[in-house]
């Protein structure tokens, strides 16, 4: 695609991005967004053909940019002799991403419109939420083998982590229509009670092992 073109492409992009948060999907109007992306709603129809495709090409943008985005980070946690800090130091950085009020939009818009894109509520959740599950519970896996976590299940143990760390305060924002973001000490201290509490039930020495008997 010649650059001129991709210019073009990324403008209207991110003209609706704005559009589709700001109202939802039938509120959005390809008439505002040509304005606002400085191209003529022809160049929108020859880049997406349609509104719903522009949508589907917007969101599908937007799992594409989250997919690997924890990838790395806990790639870099396996080694690391203080398994304990590495976790608050991922808990913190899994918040601040999460919670961020443009990804709680982006929630709230792909569930809001399940019903009329279910395939892409479904890539959502599947290179999204359940993504970052199998993401953690490798990292857990590989910390069980090397004796520094105590894992019976991974899987289990990665979703108990990320609702521990996202339960609270994940339902608030998508239940509060006033909501801007949370406190960022709130969300540090958020990030280290549940880095604790899961250290209780995983941790080297903590209370199960993976027959499920009593730890000496």
């Amino acid at each position: 695609m010649p650059a001129r073109s991709r210019r073009k492409r990324r403008a209207i992009l991110d003209a609706a991005l704005e559009a589709f948060l700001a109202g939802g999907y039938d509120a959005a109007n390809l008439d505002a967004i040509s304005s606002a992306a400085g191209v003529s709603k022809v160049t929108i129809y020859q880049h997406f053909g349609s509104k719903e495709g522009l949508f589907v090409a917007l969101i599908e943008e937007e799992i594409h940019r989250a997919e690997h985005e924890s990838d790395e980070y806990l790639e870099a946690r396996t080694d690391s002799p203080d398994v304990e800090e590495d976790l608050r130091s991922f808990a913190r950085e899994f918040l601040e991403t999460v919670m961020s009020p443009h990804l709680v939009a982006m929630r709230r818009l792909v569930v809001a419109t399940a019903p009329r894109f279910p395939a892409l509520a479904e890539a959502w959740f599947r290179n999204g939420p359940e993504r970052g599950y199998e993401t953690l519970a490798d990292l857990f896996r590989r910390l069980d083998e090397q004796g520094r976590l105590r894992v019976p299940d991974a899987r289990v143990a990665a979703r108990a982590f990320t609702w521990l760390l996202l339960g609270a305060p994940l339902n608030e924002a998508m239940f509060r229509v006033d909501w801007a973001g949370s406190d960022p000490e709130q969300r540090a201290a958020l990030a280290d009670d549940a880095v604790e509490v899961f250290l209780m039930a995983y941790g080297r020495t903590g209370p199960r092992q993976a027959d499920g008997e009593m730890l000496p």
